[in-house]
């Protein structure tokens, strides 16, 4: 959070391979392979996309995409030929299971699978709407 909103660069890739532990206690990054410097509408967009993550809020990451220069601003129908469901409609879907609950893997649901189906749902859309 704080290389997101004080300098506004990213380390993209940040697992246990990627960091060490200095002498002095701190926390060292190395592999910069995968970075990224956010301007400040980039900042202020990706906070609030993980508020509405969080909040389950899935509609205002539309905006938060636009900010983040994901969705075009500009396009006011992504869907592509053929695609009669809005954008907001297929991402809350998506993001709930389809049913318009909260996916739960707290109660003993395999969270790999769960995250497996979501990445799945979620990867469908660019095939449905522009991006």
């Amino acid at each position: 959070a704080l290389q997101l909103m004080s300098a506004g660069f990213v380390h993209c890739d940040p697992h246990e391979g990627n960091m060490m532990l200095l002498d002095d206690g701190r926390l060292g990054l190395i592999d910069f392979g995968l970075v990224a410097q956010m301007t400040t509408v980039h900042q202020e967009s990706m906070a609030s996309a993980i508020l509405s993550l969080v909040s389950g809020e899935y509609r205002r990451l539309v905006p938060c995409f636009q900010g983040m220069g994901v969705l075009n601003k500009e396009v006011e129908d992504l869907r592509r030929p053929g695609v009669e469901e809005s954008f907001e409609d297929a991402l809350e879907k998506a993001l709930t299971g389809g049913d318009g609950r909260k996916r739960s893997v707290q109660g003993g649901i395999d969270r790999r699978r769960a995250f497996g189906q979501l990445y799945e749902e979620l990867s469908s859309l660019a095939f449905k709407y522009y991006f």
